[in-house]
């Protein structure tokens, strides 16, 4: 490949990742893109050194790191596809809801999406109970919990089968005070429903083991970009799930 139809590759692969930030902003997805992008200007740039031994020795090195980072990115974007399309037991005994971010006092369409698919399966299955678990963080006037509660009650679920647990940021505090909100009313041996995105259940089911629960996964449906951005972002969190834990 010559220089001229290589700058003519480069070039285009800038306009068109500057057309998706001015599109999505940035992003993590795009962000991603563009570390990638980086990495095989710089692998292309090594090939044209082989003549020196220590660049053949950094080239493969990285060829084999990139390889196995793909496979196992490729894998688990397969688990996370898998997980949010199982099939959900018939004996469950309590739901949780997971929050996800509010602005103001108004639903993400992230969190919408997850109350939609718990208001759906709760209202299928009157007799069992939900915890909605999510605190109050920055530009939030209210803990998530609060909302998701006015958003369940007035989509026809009796308010004595909600508990509010307002608390929590992250998917481990979610689950860890739910666990134990559970544990207070004697219900944390049963078995959990976990109600969350559809790029996020894997992970929040395996938060769940991890904690001792034995739980199951339901997935809100998200929008096309929403779900490529964060099934992106969850290789990363997904591995240091399974290898440092969701604390």
């Amino acid at each position: 490949m010559n220089l001229k139809t290589l700058r003519s590759i480069f070039i285009s692969a800038v306009i068109l990742l500057l057309l998706f930030i001015l599109i999505f902003g940035v992003t993590f997805g795009i962000l991603f893109i563009i570390a990638n992008f980086i990495f095989v200007v710089f692998l292309y740039f090594i090939s044209r050194k082989l003549g020196n031994k220590w660049w053949r020795i950094i080239q493969r090195t990285a060829l084999v790191a990139y390889g196995l980072f793909f496979v196992s990115f490729g894998a688990v974007q397969i688990m996370l596809m898998l997980e949010a399309g199982r099939e959900i037991p018939d004996d469950i005994d309590y739901a949780v809801i997971l929050g996800a971010g509010l602005k103001g006092e108004e639903l993400s369409e992230t969190l919408k999406s997850r109350l939609e698919a718990g208001a759906e399966y709760l209202q299928k299955h009157p007799e069992v109970p939900v915890i909605v678990s999510g605190g109050q963080g920055e530009g939030e006037d209210i803990p998530e919990s609060t909302a998701m509660f006015r958003y369940l009650s007035a989509h026809g679920i009796s308010e004595d089968r909600i508990t509010e647990e307002n608390q929590s940021t992250t998917t481990w505090e979610n689950l860890h005070n739910s666990k134990a909100l559970l544990e207070s009313i004697g219900g944390a041996d049963e078995k959990i429903l976990i109600i969350t995105s559809d790029y996020h259940v894997f992970r929040a089911r395996l938060t769940g083991e991890q904690l001792g629960l034995d739980c199951s996964g339901l997935a809100g449906e998200s929008g096309f970009f929403i779900k490529i951005n964060y099934m992106i972002r969850e290789y990363f969190a997904v591995v240091k799930t399974i290898f440092i834990g969701g604390e």
